[in-house]
């Protein structure tokens, strides 16, 4: 299974660190303040629920970045 933490806004409410969401797959990737982002779409989320993730919060899914930086080749 292929997961990674969500940012997701709460309302206010803190989310749990443990949560993990399963990664469809990866749609993009950028450099925010020096760090390297990739945007996100959750399986099972439709698109605007969509988020840009630091490469920290996706350390289970290997395979989807794999698939992500050989399309981009």
């Amino acid at each position: 299974m292929r997961t990674g933490k969500k940012s997701e806004n709460t309302g206010g409410k803190k989310p749990s660190d443990n949560t993990e969401y399963e990664v469809e797959h990866i749609v993009g990737k950028r450099k925010n303040s020096g760090t390297t982002e990739y945007e996100v779409k959750w399986k099972g989320y439709g698109k605007k629920y969509n988020t840009w993730e630091p490469a920290s919060n996706l350390k289970n899914c290997t395979e989807a970045l794999r698939r992500f930086n050989l399309d981009k080749e």
